[in-house]
Order: C-alpha cells, then structure tokens, then sequence
C-alpha cells in the first residue's frame, strides 16, 4: 500500500504521486488515507472510464473525495470508446 511505502521508507512529503495503474486507481484511491492525502501536494491519475462506463459514477465520487481533503483539480477530457470528462486529472493543493 501507500501507507506501507511511506512508513517503510520514512517518507514526510511527496510533491507528486502519480497513479497510472491500469484500472486499479478506483481501489488505491477509495482507500488512501487523509493522513497520506495530507503529505502530498500534487495526485495525478488516468481514470479509466472512457473504457467501462460503469465507471464513471466512482471516477465522480473519487473526485469529490479528494477535493473535500482540500484538493483543486484540472481535468483533460478524452473522446475515446466511452469518452471521459475525467480521463488525467491533476489534484493540487
């Protein structure tokens, strides 16, 4: 996990973290925790709902819960299979 990353590795902040991992980003992000969330300054990530549409309502929740950690974020659209308003996001803070 993050966490054990951190923790094992003595880490105190991460200016970027970067999540490009084929799909399993919903499963990271739904479970980081606020105390890793508040040693980072910037998440980048690819969500993967322009491949499964069934994606998009967590894509959606997964937006609202890092921003209410006080994150802003930049979102680049891409019109590919089922389209994606969210496809990389950046979170900063």
């Amino acid at each position: 996990t993050i966490e054990k990353i951190i923790e094992e590795n003595d880490i105190d902040y991460i200016d970027i973290l970067k999540i490009d991992i084929e799909g399993t980003e919903y499963q990271i992000l739904e479970n980081i925790q606020e105390e890793v969330l508040n040693k980072v300054g910037q998440i980048t990530v690819e969500f993967h709902d322009f491949i499964d549409p069934t994606l998009k309502v967590k894509t959606i929740e997964i937006i609202n819960r890092i921003e209410s950690f006080g994150f802003k974020r930049i979102s680049n659209p891409i019109q590919y299979k089922f389209n994606s308003e969210h496809y990389d996001v950046l979170f900063y803070k």
